[in-house]
């Protein structure tokens, strides 16, 4: 006698469950994969990010630390050289107009130039360097430069544009000109499309792009810099940015300071003093 009363699913019921369950396992397939694709594309454009605000931060760094006799001493002339003659003259010879110290301060102290040959491009001696090895030939001093060039790299990951790069000389940085054809580039940021400098003229209260054009002879004590970026991200969206950076000398105004000191020395009294004094009277006597 057969069991009528036999339990089970039929097939139709599996093949209701397993398209049910493989429903269920696509929707957390792609939920996954969606997370992975998003965490991925946010770690590619961190890491840009992080590229880009290093390289400023380098920049930054560098140009904060820039190094000059012109910040605290005016320029040597005829005049103030004969007036300053208990100085020694005997770096006059070396440094002079030499492409890397074309000046010298009023106390002969080399001012070195500031360089930008290309609105690309700058130059510079800095207070920024840190030696590595112990007992290498080096010291606070280095040149720095910051230029674009072509990218060396080939391959479908290489980026369309230039290569801003970072070059240093931290040895006989009192040469008068300097070889960067046998310095090593430091790469910074691919893809780079355009990169600009341009420099504050205080009197004319505006960026300008010629250090050279700066007034008052700044072109030696540069106040301001302005550096803007464009560079193409991994999805070939173009980002553009910019920063302001600053030297961190105090101002002198060492025009005027070395007028005063050429007025004190003849025994006249500086005019400021001589307002400050007028003013003393008149507060002493209403």
């Amino acid at each position: 006698m057969k069991d009528t009363n036999q339990k089970g699913f039929t097939l139709v019921e599996v093949m209701v469950s397993l398209t049910i369950m493989s429903f269920i396992v696509l929707g957390i397939y792609t939920i996954v994969n969606n997370n992975v694709r998003i965490k991925d594309r946010i770690i590619a454009d961190d890491q840009e990010f992080i590229q880009v605000q290093t390289a400023l931060n380098r920049m930054n760094m560098d140009i904060s630390e820039i190094y000059s006799p012109r910040y605290f001493e005016s320029v040597k002339t005829q005049k103030n050289q004969q007036e300053n003659n208990d100085y020694n003259d005997s770096a006059s010879s070396k440094y002079a107009g030499s492409e890397n110290y074309p000046v010298q301060s009023v106390k002969f102290h080399p001012i070195p130039a500031f360089k930008n040959e290309e609105r690309s491009r700058i130059e510079f001696l800095s207070n920024s360097n840190r030696r590595k090895i112990y007992g290498q030939k080096q010291g606070r001093l280095n040149w720095i430069q910051y230029r674009l060039e072509d990218n060396p790299r080939e391959g479908e990951d290489v980026k369309e544009g230039a290569v801003l790069v970072r070059r240093v000389i931290n040895e006989s940085v009192f040469n008068g000109q300097s070889k960067w054809e046998d310095v090593k580039a430091q790469p910074l940021i691919e893809g780079v499309k355009s990169l600009k400098f341009t420099f504050w003229d205080k009197e004319k209260e505006r960026w300008i792009e010629d250090v050279d054009q700066l007034s008052n002879g700044d072109q030696y004590s540069v106040r301001a810099i302005k550096v803007e970026l464009i560079w193409v991200d991994h999805n070939g969206v173009d980002r553009e940015t910019f920063r302001i950076f600053k030297p961190l000398w105090p101002y002198f105004d060492v025009i005027a300071d070395q007028k005063a000191l050429d007025e004190a020395r003849k025994g006249e009294t500086p005019k400021n003093q001589q307002d400050n004094d007028q003013q003393d009277d008149e507060d002493n006597n209403p």
